[in-house]
């Protein structure tokens, strides 16, 4: 019983029909209310967990048991670290880290697409500050798994504070540059700008540099947003600074703009299952771009183990999850790991996958 309890067609048939009653902020407030419930962690502990040398495999140099990460979004202020462990996954991306307080933009600020398995939010980037999240931070030492903290601001020095205050808790940074639901971001893709936020950055860090890129969409309709709408060049000269500028990883890629009218600020960032075939495009082109220079991490619409591995035979070393676990539950993380395992081949392990397709 408490193996079935863990997986995701338990989640699905008896948790998450009462959670997409709730509005979905209040849903995932419970939901880490019961992940740092100590009675639950005993029983997940090490029961979502896959242990297998086949999963291992590296990102911007870091070792990772599997290449599952949790996206940012998930845990924005840092306080569910130890209880986020537990659920199997090979890194977590906490944040995004802004300097200052925010509340973010009004609600209603999420909207489900359950038929699509997507979400689309226009949350503004909402944060207890850096202070806080440190003293946060301070409570979740001696992690179990990689840290990655998520980073942005309005502008350099914003960014750069944010560096310097929390370089000592992660493993690496991604830098959100790219988050269509928040006023200013922009700024950062004026070239000139971005090289000067990189030259900045590579004169103080030690810790490897994620650049968390916004999309391209080749579809052409009346639902994307126009106002943050990106083309292919666009994206390729930030690629191109990225390259000129040493970074690390790119993560790609952020939500995709699009209008919704049942958000208060009539439109938001779509990301799951819909995103996914776009993703897979916007990472081969990158990839041609990049080669072996640049460590490419997936992100949008991953559910399965299948939708890793072709993401890894278009150019990406690791991948990330965020609407997934919304939909499949806690779960998930050993779902794909396990069907990653049954999906190589005798003699195959990820690593040597990773390599052949580099």
């Amino acid at each position: 019983m408490k193996s079935y309890f863990l997986k995701p067609k338990f989640y699905k048939s008896f948790i998450r029909p009462i959670l997409f009653k709730l509005p979905p902020e209040f849903s995932q407030k419970l939901a880490d209310k019961a992940l740092n419930n100590l009675i639950l962690q005993q029983i997940i502990s090490n029961n979502l967990t896959v242990n297998n040398p086949k999963l291992t495999t590296e990102f911007v140099g870091i070792k990772l048991n599997n290449p599952i990460g949790l996206a940012a979004g998930y845990d924005k202020n840092c306080k569910n670290i130890k209880a986020l462990e537990k659920l199997g996954f090979g890194y977590l991306v906490c944040g995004t880290i802004i300097h200052n307080a925010r509340t973010g933009n009004p609600k209603p600020r999420i909207v489900r697409l359950k038929k699509d398995n997507g979400l689309i939010n226009s949350l503004g980037f909402p944060s207890e500050g850096i202070n806080q999240i440190i003293q946060n931070l301070d409570k979740d030492k001696n992690n179990n798994v990689p840290i990655i903290l998520s980073i942005s601001g309005l502008n350099i020095d914003e960014i750069i504070n944010c560096y310097k205050k929390v370089e000592n808790y992660a493993d690496a940074f991604e830098i959100n540059i790219s988050s269509p639901n928040t006023k200013g971001l922009k700024l950062f893709q004026d070239q000139k700008i971005l090289k000067e936020l990189f030259v900045r950055l590579n004169k103080i860090r030690r810790k490897p540099l994620i650049i968390k890129i916004p999309p391209y969409t080749n579809y052409k309709s009346p639902i994307y947003d126009s106002t943050k709408y990106h083309d292919k060049d666009q994206i390729m000269r930030i690629v191109q600074t990225c390259l000129e500028e040493s970074i690390e990883g790119l993560t790609i890629s952020n939500t995709t703009p699009i209008f919704n009218n049942n958000l208060k600020t009539k439109s938001g960032g779509l990301s799951g299952k819909p995103v996914f075939e776009n993703m897979l495009d916007i990472i081969n082109d990158i990839k041609l771009e990049v080669g072996s220079k640049i460590d490419i991490n997936a992100c949008g619409g991953i559910s399965t183990g299948k939708d890793v591995l072709e993401a890894i035979k278009v150019g990406a070393k690791s991948a990330q999850i965020y609407t997934s676990l919304v939909y499949e539950g806690p779960g998930i993380v050993k779902a794909i790991n396990e069907e990653i395992l049954s999906l190589l081949n005798e003699n195959d392990n990820l690593a040597s996958l990773v390599s052949k397709y580099k």
